[in-house]
């Protein structure tokens, strides 16, 4: 999950006479399989990102702005179906 997060820090070092990492904020987006979020993996996928944000830069807020699962049951995503999908989205 942060290895992109990586490449954004060496790339901003590399690149930037500040060597500054410019992102207001570290933003991102979580898609889950067709299982509940807490057989997913999605809390630990979570604090591995707060963990590397609290180890490189603790002064930038963690923003997660999309999550959830596909309602076409033929993704990967699905919920598999409308009404898995709500009830997992609120837990």
């Amino acid at each position: 999950m942060t290895n992109y997060l990586n490449l954004m820090k060496i790339w901003f070092e590399a690149n930037r006479d500040d060597k500054k990492f410019v992102p207001d904020v570290i933003n991102f987006h979580s898609y889950n399989t067709d299982k509940a979020p807490e057989k997913n993996d999605y809390f630990e996928r979570l604090r591995e990102i707060v963990l590397w944000r609290n180890t490189n830069y603790p002064d930038k807020q963690v923003w997660l702005t999309e999550f959830g699962w596909d309602t076409n049951p033929k993704s990967e995503y699905t919920a598999i179906n409308e009404q898995n999908q709500a009830n997992w989205i609120v837990r």
